[in-house]
């Protein structure tokens, strides 16, 4: 969950980075139905679904890391063959999926405080010591520290510490912070001869729940286009401020589910693999322009090929529609609505 929370660790934040997905910017988004003019004001004037916050899905999340006593001062070796599963508990194959592993100082920072901003997303360079990354080969699952690249700080080599904290992170992503399937903490000790550290299967670490009754349908009509706007959320479904153009990219998802609402709360980390169908609009690139932040439905696909062309509006089809960054830190959606398709226009 984006659960979601969702974010990358960059030069000057650990955000939701190109795990959050993109938006594909066009001048005129609905050229193909009502024409281009360069005098026009771009597309929200025309969008006919307008998303706002009483809209989103609400949430609660938690990780809960375990932790392994190791050799302080001394190289380790990080062991991530047991990462068959990520925090979603999707099945995932360790030597291929994982391209990162990476070991981030938290100075001053226990470990439970380290868990919140590690689901938040929020940490950035004033918080972190130091971050050392190793970027897979896939041909073994394990390396050493002393292999590791810093981008910043040192931290190859923990030192014992009472006050701050380590985190091994194994990730799919090259972008520092982003796609994390795994973490373990790291707890150097003068009394510890333990030099290798296997990184544990991700589910488990995080728990999430979903609120799905509580927020307002979204009426949508049942002849298109569907141009959909969310440029009025500024919350994700934790109450936080969202910064859209803090993200990479990240996808607009449109899925039809033949299951009720209270399954798909409880199944919510397969809210992309649950639906009978799903259409998706891949790669948007982070940006609060109004232009970049209205699409037209009929361009998303699906795995076939097809292009969205209309809701089933039988009374119990479910269909949601949600913004998910795929790689983020949490992988759970900013945003996700039920829609009503018998409210709209006939």
């Amino acid at each position: 969950m984006n659960p979601a929370p969702a974010h990358p660790f960059t030069r000057s934040t650990w955000a939701c980075s190109p795990a959050l997905s993109t938006i594909l910017v066009a001048a005129c988004i609905v050229a193909p139905l009502f024409g281009c003019s360069s005098s026009s004001s771009p597309n929200t004037a025309t969008a006919n679904i307008m998303l706002i916050n009483e809209n989103n899905y609400s949430s609660t999340s938690k990780l809960k890391l375990s932790s392994v006593d190791t050799m302080a001062g001394q190289p380790l070796t990080i062991d991530w063959s047991a990462v068959a599963q990520d925090m979603q508990c999707h099945t995932l194959d360790p030597l291929n999926t994982i391209k990162n592993i990476a070991i981030v100082w938290l100075p001053n920072m226990t470990q439970a405080d380290a868990q919140i901003k590690l689901i938040s997303g929020n940490l950035d360079l004033s918080t972190v010591g130091a971050y050392c990354e190793y970027n897979t080969d896939h041909t073994s699952t394990t390396a050493t520290t002393s292999s590791m690249k810093c981008l910043t700080g040192d931290s190859r080599l923990p030192a014992q510490s009472d006050t701050d904290t380590y985190v091994l992170i194994a990730s799919k992503s090259l972008t520092p912070g982003a796609g994390a399937q795994s973490m373990i903490f790291v707890n150097p000790t003068a009394a510890s001869q333990n030099t290798t550290v296997s990184i544990p299967a991700g589910c488990q670490e995080l728990t999430f729940d979903a609120d799905l009754h509580d927020l307002t349908k979204v009426a949508v009509p049942t002849h298109g286009p569907w141009l959909a706007d969310w440029s009025k959320v500024t919350q994700d479904s934790e109450g936080k401020n969202v910064l859209w153009a803090k993200f990479d990219t990240y996808d607009l998802i449109l899925g039809y589910y033949d299951v009720s609402v209270s399954e798909l709360e409880t199944r919510f980390f397969d809210v992309d693999t649950l639906p009978k169908k799903l259409w998706r609009i891949s790669g948007m690139p982070g940006s609060s322009a109004p232009a970049d932040m209205v699409k037209n439905l009929g361009k998303a696909m699906a795995d076939d090929g097809t292009l969205f062309g209309g809701f089933d509006i039988a009374p119990d089809a479910v269909w949601a529609l949600g913004l998910q960054c795929p790689d983020c830190q949490n992988p759970a959606p900013m945003f996700l609505t039920i829609l009503d398709t018998i409210g709209g226009d006939k």
